[in-house]
């Protein structure tokens, strides 16, 4: 007879700590599901053995509730702690002991002894800084690609015709991940359906008398090659590619000679328009 101790959100949904001092703040949604199904197939396997889960929150959501009841009738023992009192893991006389305080009997103390551990810890973005770099896209703090709406546009990118979907976007379990690569994959097709793409007239212009390239416009160009230095005449200045212009109107601030605007944004049209209310407020 063994007794394994599944102990969940290791590293993550916890503050910062000596021993780990980049924890992860969100909940990695797939990994109680994991642990629950991984403690019903060892019963399987072995009908002697006794499983306790250590456990901050249950979130064996949806069809995986299932997994949860199924795991409770086959003998595993659920025992909630308090989110300041994470379980102990000791060695003791060569054997593993865990103390776990259990809510759920009014903050009793246990020790458990335990043959094996099992560490549930959250899924993380891979480390890909030339691929943030290419495609300049914003991360959230975990470090996972954001879309621009989670509900109206859930699988879209500030970049138009890049989209996220699966675990690039942030923990999803194997449906989750399914379903929003479907909904990728559905905007991708409309797009090339359509054949051809519709770009935005409102794109930066260059007043190439007026710039002198300090380099400032495509520093702060969100949008890898819309902006590069070219030659006119005896001088170099900027050039917008108006199909990779998004019309943010990012560099258009930083120009310190005001040599860029924003077409239907330039800065004779806002004054105008500034004058014209403060005539209607006079």
């Amino acid at each position: 007879m063994e007794t394994i101790v599944y102990i969940y959100c290791v590293g993550s949904r916890q503050s910062a700590c000596e021993e780990n001092p980049r924890p992860n703040l969100y909940c990695s949604r797939y990994c109680c599901s994991a642990a629950v199904h991984t403690a019903i197939q060892a019963r399987e396997q072995d009908s002697s053995l006794i499983q306790y889960h250590l456990y901050r929150d249950m979130r064996t959501y949806g069809k995986n509730e299932i997994l949860f009841e199924e795991a409770g009738k086959k003998g595993s023992v659920f025992l909630k702690f308090p989110d300041g009192a994470a379980p102990v893991v000791e060695r003791s006389d060569g054997t593993l002991l865990v103390r776990v305080r259990d809510e759920l009997l009014g903050g009793e103390e246990i020790e458990i002894p335990a043959d094996l551990v099992v560490l549930a810890t959250g899924m993380v973005p891979r480390e890909n800084a030339a691929l943030l770099h290419a495609l300049k896209l914003p991360v959230d703090k975990g470090g996972f690609f954001h879309e621009i709406h989670p509900k109206l546009r859930p699988v879209e990118t500030v970049i138009d015709g890049v989209f996220v979907a699966g675990a690039a976007q942030g923990p999803k379990t194997l449906p989750e991940s399914v379903a929003s690569s479907m909904a990728a994959v559905g905007k991708c097709a409309a797009l090339l359906m359509k054949g051809y793409v519709d770009l935005s007239p409102q794109v930066a212009l260059v007043d190439a008398d007026r710039c002198a390239w300090c380099g400032e416009c495509e520093d702060a160009c969100p949008y890898e090659g819309a902006i590069e230095k070219v030659r006119v005449g005896e001088k170099e200045v900027a050039y917008v590619h108006p199909a990779l212009c998004k019309g943010c109107g990012g560099c258009v601030p930083v120009c310190p000679v005001e040599a860029i605007d924003l077409e239907g944004y330039t800065d004779g049209q806002v004054r105008a328009m500034i004058d014209a209310l403060a005539r209607e407020a006079g």
